[in-house]
C-alpha cells in the first residue's frame, strides 16, 4: 500500500535536513573521507601504493572525462562495488519518497529567467557535492579491491581476470555496501523518529562478522592463511589504536583516569 501524502512529506523533509547535514557540509564530506581508511585497516589492505590508481580514478569521475581511468572506475561501478555507500543511498532514497515536495524546485526549469539560471547552479553544486561524498568512500574501496587482488594472486596464482569478482565480491562483504543493507534497516533509517543513519552502524556489524567469518574460512587454506593472518592483525588495529592512542596521550600529559 502506498504511504499517505503527509508522511511522504515528512520523510521527504527529514531527507532534505539529512542531505544538508552531509552531503552539503564540507565537515562531514571530510571525515566521510578520512574516516573510511579504517575499512582497508580492520581487513589488513596495508598497501597504499594503489592511492595512486584510486585518486587517479576519483578524479576521471568527477571530471567525468573519458578515458582508461574512467573506464576502470565504471567496471567497478556496473559489477555494484562502487557507487554502494550505505548514507548515499538511503538519502537518495528519501529524497526520491518526497519528491512530491519538490515540484516546485522541479518545475523552476520551465520558468526560464532567473528561476531557471539559479536552478541550473543548483544542480551543478549539488551534483559536485555528491560525487566528492562519493569519491570518499569510493577512494577506499579501490585501494581495498586492488589489495585484495593482489593478494588473491600471490596466494593462488592465475591472472587478474580470473581473480577479479572474488574480489569484488570480498570487499562487498567487508566494506559498508548499500545493496547488502537489509530492507528493515532501509525502511528504519527513513523513518523519521529513528536516528540519523541506521544503515551505517549495522553495515559496521555485517562487515565485522563477515571479517571473522572470512578470517576463519582463509585460515583453514593453506594458500590463503598469510591473508587471514594479515586481516586479524587489521581487525585487532582498527579496534584498538584509538583506546591506546587515549592511554598514551593521557599518559604523556599526566592525566590519571580519575580526573578524566
Amino acid at each position: 500500500k502506498e504511504a499517505p501524502g503527509w508522511y511522504k512529506a515528512i520523510v521527504g523533509l527529514n531527507g532534505a535536513v539529512k542531505y544538508g547535514k552531509t552531503i552539503l557540509s564540507p565537515t562531514t564530506q571530510l571525515r566521510n573521507l578520512y574516516s573510511a581508511a579504517f575499512f582497508p585497516m580492520a581487513n589488513g589492505h596495508f598497501d597504499y601504493s594503489h592511492m595512486k590508481k584510486a585518486a587517479t580514478a576519483m578524479k576521471a569521475y568527477i571530471d567525468g572525462k573519458p578515458g582508461g581511468a574512467r573506464e576502470y572506475h565504471m567496471e567497478h561501478v556496473k559489477s555494484g562495488l562502487l557507487h554502494n555507500t550505505p548514507n548515499a543511498g538511503i538519502l537518495q532514497d528519501m529524497l526520491d519518497d518526497g519528491e512530491s515536495i519538490f515540484r516546485f524546485y522541479d518545475n523552476m526549469s520551465t520558468m526560464g529567467g532567473v528561476m531557471g539560471d539559479t536552478k541550473a547552479g543548483i544542480d551543478k553544486m549539488n551534483k559536485w557535492a555528491q560525487k566528492f561524498y562519493r569519491a570518499g568512500d569510493d577512494f577506499w574501496k579501490i585501494i581495498g579491491f586492488e589489495n585484495e587482488l593482489a593478494s588473491l594472486m600471490e596466494a593462488k596464482g592465475g591472472t587478474r581476470e580470473q581473480w577479479t569478482k572474488e574480489a569484488a565480491r570480498r570487499i562487498r562483504n567487508t566494506y559498508p555496501t548499500y545493496s547488502q543493507t537489509g530492507a528493515l534497516v532501509k525502511a528504519l533509517s527513513k523513518f523519521p523518529l529513528v536516528g540519523t543513519f541506521v544503515s551505517f552502524p549495522s553495515e559496521i556489524i555485517r562487515t565485522n562478522i563477515n571479517i571473522v567469518k572470512l578470517i576463519q574460512s582463509d585460515f583453514a587454506d593453506p594458500d590463503l592463511r598469510p591473508l587471514a593472518i594479515k586481516r586479524a592483525a587489521g581487525l585487532a588495529i582498527a579496534h584498538s589504536w584509538s583506546f591506546a592512542a587515549m592511554g598514551v596521550s593521557a599518559m604523556l600529559v599526566g592525566i590519571t583516569d580519575e580526573e578524566e
